[in-house]
């Protein structure tokens, strides 16, 4: 406790949230969103509206379509797996300059690999039938 606030440590979070029964594809957005923000405490009133926020996200569809997608199991699909889905498999034949293109949209934080978090907005944008 600090100031009269419950902190808990970012580390304990998934535990936490496996015992409040949480999905794993839940628990592995919210891993990355504590990540990419760099916090080692959370507020229980943060808490709160991070366990509430997970009816906005997408259903479970999406990260098992990730996990197959995620062939290598890193957690982050490279162009590789991408490419796989979108040109090879997938109905969408793309020059290698239109690939990179979409890559670099889709590839928020420029880290060279499309988190779970981007590849569930680049479903969402899909399922509303919006271009990037």
């Amino acid at each position: 406790m600090c100031s009269g606030i419950y902190v808990l440590n970012t580390r304990d979070l998934p535990d936490l949230l496996r015992d409040l029964k949480q999905p794993d594809w839940f628990i592995k957005i919210l891993q990355e969103e504590v990540r990419e923000a760099r916090r080692e405490l959370i507020t229980f009133t943060d808490l709160l509206l991070v366990v509430n926020y997970k009816g906005k996200l997408p259903d479970e569809e999406v990260y098992e379509a990730f996990q197959t997608v995620d062939t290598d199991e890193t957690g982050t699909l490279s162009k590789e797996e991408l490419r796989r889905v979108l040109c090879d498999h997938g109905k969408y034949p793309l020059s290698e300059k239109e690939f990179q293109t979409v890559f670099n949209l889709i590839d928020n934080n420029h880290s060279d690999g499309v988190s779970l978090r981007e590849f569930m907005q680049m479903w969402k944008i899909g399922r509303q039938g919006k271009k990037l």
